[in-house]
């Protein structure tokens, strides 16, 4: 029960809402897991990028840990 409880808070841990820095961003995304890259912390992330025509297309990509921000809870 313990063991299940702790594998729970680390995969709430995980996910989190952030801001992406990216060229032309921030982007608003959620990280989704994180994943050790040539020794790195990096984030399977999917945030959101919009154009200057107002379109908007949902981005999935692994971000090296550096390019996230935590987003301030509502």
């Amino acid at each position: 029960m313990l063991r299940e409880a702790s594998a729970a808070r680390r995969a709430e841990r995980s996910r989190a809402f952030c801001w992406v820095t990216d060229p032309g961003g921030p982007w608003p995304g959620v990280v989704v897991e994180w994943v050790r890259v040539a020794g790195d912390w990096h984030a399977r992330t999917a945030y959101v990028v919009t154009d200057a025509h107002g379109g908007a297309r949902v981005v999935v990509a692994v971000v090296e840990a550096g390019r996230l921000e935590p987003s301030a809870p509502a």
